[in-house]
């Protein structure tokens, strides 16, 4: 497993490979290389994980504690989509980012390959839950008046 301390800048263009709640997925702030890798066409959205709700799209008030407490939920808010990622001990790695661009860890359309993910990924985090495909977080998107379940 790899560990960061919060001080520890990590290269904006790394790409890692780790277990999230919901399912195995790559994470990056660069959007090109998790394009190339994916071999996705670019100009696709990709969800962005926050480590605070502070880094969010503006929430609408009444939303804030259901965004807060939230787990394996990805929001959308004006058109952008997010999710918490609560950090825990196995997610110590994440320190290094206050935000990152998360996707599912396969080739757009294909199913996890563990031989692609390892090759492709910069930084590989596995816990005691291992890397295995699971089913995708939901996602409702947030509006000003009520919220609607997309997935």
């Amino acid at each position: 497993m790899a560990w960061c301390k919060s001080s520890t800048r990590l290269p904006k263009d790394l790409v890692f490979l780790a277990q999230s709640d919901t399912t195995v997925g790559f994470g990056s702030q660069s959007r090109l290389r998790l394009d190339l890798i994916k071999s996705r066409p670019s100009g696709k959205h990709y969800i962005t994980a926050i480590t605070s709700l502070a880094l969010a799209p503006r929430v609408p008030q009444k939303y804030k504690n259901l965004v807060r407490r939230s787990k394996k939920i990805t929001f959308v808010v004006n058109g952008r989509s997010f999710r918490l990622a609560h950090l825990t001990p196995t997610s110590a790695y994440l320190r290094g980012f206050a935000w990152y661009y998360t996707t599912s860890a396969n080739r757009s359309t294909e199913s996890f390959d563990r031989e692609f993910c390892f090759a492709n990924a910069d930084l590989i985090v596995e816990d005691s839950r291992g890397l295995k495909e699971s089913r995708s977080s939901s996602i409702i998107k947030l509006g000003t008046r009520r919220l609607k379940k997309l997935r």
